[in-house]
């Protein structure tokens, strides 16, 4: 098996024998026996490099200490450097809005980072292995994934090896038990209320039913769309050079050329990533090529106007960027870091009754352009309040007109729509062209709270 490791790292990473390995040891049997084959590595001179062990203590199971403890006994027994790190798994993923899955992947990778860094170490080795990749493709096709995640866990991604990512389950689990390697488990993984275990413990046994042979099908499946992806970067980084031009502090996109490519909503969508635009806004800037010009598409840091025939796309400023909240369709929650919050619900039936708040809002949800923003008023602001027969007003004189002082007018948001037309002056007063009317097919109600 240490043989089959080696081959592995030296055909499909760019792994060498000096490097100094950071191996992330989580006392799992899949850990335990990447340790395991490392070491070995190291004595019989294929691993030329200082390898050492790293533990993340996420503080979520009972058993954790215990976690921890067998893992920083085993490196002082087998005489190699030991890290640990807990975090506080739990606040961080309440502070960020984020699953405590997503909350320790986070955590664990920044610190394994650091201590890349300040260790010296090349490389981080993760014991994922052929299994896992298995999952994670599935997931990925749940997930509507592209191409890149049907291809699974790869073998590198920058400097983060996973050296048994050829082997399955039962291949590691046999050489555990034969090596006499002990490891412990994780009472986590029996629960089927994460998505992952509820694949691997009632989904793939029923495909392994069809398909005895799926795990190592799966490994010839992988590579080949690993290899297909390579060219699918290959043929988008030719469409780049060619599509995408560069105008300064711009970049313009001839819209009648990328409607001649191939595959237009990919190779849009691909064009558009690099300035963080949706799927969803590549797709809604396709269908407006070569309509009237105005569209102006965002995404949170650059902005993109419809002119015709390009697409031009531009950096918003940093104290814009700073300030304003993006609001896609469908989303229901906004989080200001100042704690307070805009909550978003939508219905199919008309209220009956508006809200006895100024803090709640009622809107046409077919008449809003989206994305939202989210953002503190400027001087110069206006918009067409409710009842004013099509009269527009500026935000400083309705401000004025509420008697709100200087430092309460500092915190007043604005709800605007992407064509730069406010629907809300939140917790004031929204627009009349906006409003609930009796033909309205969806409601949009809004709550804005001082915290969520």
């Amino acid at each position: 098996m240490i043989r089959q490791t080696l081959a592995f790292l030296q055909s499909e990473t760019d792994w060498q024998a000096q490097d100094k390995l950071l191996l992330a040891i989580s006392g799992g049997v899949d850990s335990m026996v990447m340790l395991d084959i490392c070491r070995k590595a190291r004595d019989e001179g294929y691993i030329q490099g200082e390898i050492a062990v790293a533990h993340a203590h996420f503080g979520l199971r009972e058993e954790a200490d215990a976690d921890a403890e067998f893992v920083r006994q085993t490196a002082q027994k087998l005489g190699l450097p030991y890290y640990e790190k807990r975090f506080e798994t739990e606040v961080f993923a309440e502070r960020q809005q984020i699953s405590i899955q997503m909350a320790a992947r986070q955590l664990r990778y920044l610190w394994f980072e650091q201590v890349l860094e300040d260790e010296g170490y090349d490389r981080l080795c993760t014991a994922h292995q052929l299994d896992d990749s298995l999952e994670t493709a599935l997931l990925n096709l749940i997930r509507q994934s592209g191409l890149k995640g049907l291809a699974g866990i790869p073998p590198q991604r920058g400097n983060i090896l996973r050296p048994l990512l050829w082997a399955g389950r039962k291949e590691i689990e046999a050489y555990a038990k034969k090596q006499g390697i002990l490891w412990r488990e994780d009472s986590s993984n029996a629960s089927t209320k994460y998505r992952r275990n509820a694949l691997r413990l009632e989904v793939i046994p029923l495909l392994k039913n069809i398909n005895p042979q799926l795990t190592k099908g799966f490994a010839k499946t992988s590579h080949h769309v690993r290899e297909a992806e390579k060219i699918y970067r290959y043929a988008i980084e030719g469409f780049r050079q060619k599509l995408l031009i560069k105008r300064g502090n711009s970049w313009l996109i001839h819209q009648e050329e990328v409607l001649k490519t191939p595959a237009p909503e990919t190779i849009l969508y691909e064009l558009l990533r690099k300035f963080h635009f949706s799927s969803d806004i590549s797709r809604q800037a396709l269908e407006t090529a070569g309509h009237p010009s105005g569209g102006i598409f965002l995404s949170p840091t650059h902005e993109m106007l419809n002119d015709r025939k390009y697409w031009i796309i531009r950096p918003r400023s940093k104290a814009e960027e700073k300030n304003t909240f993006i609001i896609q369709r469908r989303q229901k929650q906004v989080v200001l870091p100042d704690g307070r919050c805009l909550k978003l619900e939508y219905s199919r039936e008309l209220p009956a009754a508006l809200g006895s708040t100024s803090n709640e809002a009622y809107l046409d949800t077919f008449s809003l352009d989206f994305p939202l923003l989210l953002r503190p008023w400027k001087p110069g602001d206006f918009f067409y309040p409710l009842g004013m027969r099509g009269r527009r007003k500026k935000i400083q004189d309705l401000l004025t007109d509420h008697k709100v002082d200087r430092f309460k007018k500092e915190k007043v948001m604005v709800l605007e729509t992407s064509k730069k037309k406010i629907a809300w002056v939140v917790g004031y007063q929204i627009a009349d062209w906006c409003k609930i009317k009796t033909k309205t097919k969806e409601v949009l109600h809004l709550i804005w709270q001082s915290g969520c």
